[in-house]
C-alpha cells in the first residue's frame, strides 16, 4: 500500500509538473488566401492560366504551447482552415477569358518553434514562431459549377512553411491574449487532376496571409 501511494504521488507530481510547462488556448486567424500557378503551354496557341485573385480565408482551433526554455516553446495544434484556389485562362473555341473557383477545408497540424523575447513593458513580450503546416484536405467545392471544370480533383495532403511574430500580454496570473500576422508558402502542387485542355502542365500552391488572434489559459 505504502509503494502505491508512493508512485501515486509521484504520477501526480509529474502530471503537475508536466501542466505547468504547457499553455493551452484558442487561435482564430481571418485571412486572405492566394495561389501561386505555374503553366506552360506546349505550343505558341496555348494561353497562360493565371490567379484570379486572392479571397477571403478564416483558420480556428485548439492549439498548445510546451516550455522548452523560460523563452523557447513547442507549438502545435488542430486547426481547421479554409481556402480558395481561383483561376483565369482563355476559352478553347470563344474568344472569351473562362473563371473558375475552388473552395477548399483542411485540418492543420502546426509543428513550431515559437521563441519570446523578455518583457518589453509590464506583461508584455514580442513572440516569432516559424515551422511546418501540414495538412489534410476534407473538403473541396467548385463554386463557379463549370460542365467540364479545368481542375478535376486535388490532393490529399498538403504542406506548407511559416512564419509568423506578434505581441502576447498577460491579463492575470494563467492567462494571455496574443495578436501577430503569419504567412504560410505552400510547398506543394495541390491538384492531383487536370482536365487535358492546350496541354498546359499546371501547377498550384496555395499561400495564407492571417491576422492570429487567440487567448491562452
Amino acid at each position: 500500500m505504502r509503494n502505491l501511494i508512493i508512485c501515486s504521488a509521484l504520477l501526480c507530481f509529474s502530471i503537475t509538473s508536466y501542466a505547468q510547462k504547457m499553455k493551452l488556448g484558442i487561435q482564430m486567424s481571418p485571412g486572405l488566401s492566394s495561389s501561386r500557378i505555374v503553366s506552360k503551354p506546349v505550343t505558341p496557341v496555348d494561353s497562360y492560366i493565371s490567379d484570379n485573385g486572392s479571397k477571403l480565408s478564416f483558420r480556428f482551433g485548439p492549439i498548445a504551447d510546451f516550455a522548452l526554455t523560460e523563452t523557447y516553446f513547442f507549438t502545435t495544434g488542430i486547426l481547421f482552415s479554409s481556402k480558395s484556389v481561383a483561376i483565369s485562362y482563355n476559352d478553347d473555341i470563344a474568344p472569351v477569358i473562362l473563371v473558375e473557383e475552388y473552395k477548399l477545408q483542411y485540418l492543420q497540424l502546426p509543428i513550431a518553434l515559437k521563441l519570446y523575447t523578455n518583457e518589453i513593458s509590464l506583461d508584455t513580450r514580442i513572440f516569432v514562431s516559424m515551422g511546418l503546416m501540414t495538412e489534410i484536405n476534407i473538403s473541396e467545392k467548385q463554386v463557379d459549377n463549370y460542365i467540364t471544370p479545368l481542375i478535376t480533383d486535388f490532393t490529399f495532403f498538403d504542406a506548407s512553411l511559416f512564419i509568423g511574430g506578434g505581441v502576447e500580454y498577460a491579463i492575470g496570473t494563467n492567462t494571455s491574449i496574443y495578436g501577430g500576422v503569419s504567412y504560410n508558402r505552400g510547398l506543394f502542387n495541390s491538384i492531383s487532376d487536370v482536365r487535358v485542355v492546350r496541354g498546359d502542365d499546371l501547377k498550384i500552391f496555395n499561400d495564407l496571409i492571417n491576422l492570429d488572434i487567440g487567448v491562452k489559459f
